[in-house]
């Protein structure tokens, strides 16, 4: 798990930690394992407002609805700063199909997130005086007729 350039979390169905990587622990912004381990994610600082398409994901494991999926998300550390996360989840499943646990590899996507902020701003904004161009102004005056 260590090994891992993402961030590894290993769940019960319950969604509490049985293992993660070191890097998960950095990535989230965590003390240490021993703040982690047994826990529920969502009782965890920066997890305990899971973004609803997170815990929706998680849910849908949970039930068996699928078996896999990914999906993106920002967690607010304990020292305010917040990284957004991409999450690849997968449910492991006994024999008889029984989801036993939750395998979760996280990815930090926030320079992803930034730059696609960045390019936003300047497709929609005078790169001279930073007021909102044409493109941004047909845009808008569409939304409001809608």
């Amino acid at each position: 798990m260590d090994n891992s350039p993402l961030a590894v979390l290993e769940m019960d169905d319950q969604l509490r930690v049985l293992r993660c990587s070191r890097r998960a622990i950095e990535l989230m912004g965590w003390q240490d394992l021993v703040q982690v381990e047994c826990r529920r994610l969502h009782e965890l600082p920066g997890t305990a407002a899971m973004e609803q398409h997170l815990s929706q994901a998680f849910s849908d494991l949970r039930s068996g609805r699928t078996t896999r999926n990914r999906v993106e998300s920002c967690v607010r550390r304990a020292d305010g700063s917040e990284v957004h996360c991409e999450w690849f989840n997968s449910a492991l499943t006994d024999a008889g199909g029984r989801v036993t646990s939750i395998m979760s590899l996280v990815q930090d996507i926030s320079s992803k997130i930034e730059i696609a902020r960045q390019q936003h701003y300047l497709a929609n904004h005078d790169s001279l005086t930073g007021l909102q161009n044409r493109s941004a102004f047909h845009s808008r005056f569409e939304h409001s007729l809608s």
